[in-house]
């Protein structure tokens, strides 16, 4: 794991009209903030291996992890969630 990764946000793919934007609203940003959030275009492969492992980026996005976007996955798995208020139940 890369630790200088966490806390970021990466936007893939972006649209070229989206980054324009973003070259607008992050200038009203903290200074914090804007390093946090990385605007990558359709060239952003390289750039993510930079932060994190194949393995770990999805395989729709070039990756080799087969877990989907919608999948489920966490902590919080392992976890059965009770619905109610009963102490033991």
């Amino acid at each position: 794991m890369y630790p200088e990764c966490l806390g970021k946000m990466f936007m893939v793919n972006t649209p070229f009209i989206f980054s324009g934007l973003w070259s607008v609203i992050k200038g009203w940003l903290d200074e914090k903030i804007r390093r946090k959030i990385i605007m990558l275009g359709k060239n952003y492969y390289s750039t993510l291996l930079e932060y994190v492992d194949d393995d770990q980026i999805p395989v729709y996005l070039g990756g080799s992890n087969p877990a989907t976007f919608i999948e489920d996955r966490g902590p919080w798995q392992e976890y059965d969630l009770i619905d109610s208020n009963e102490p033991g139940a």
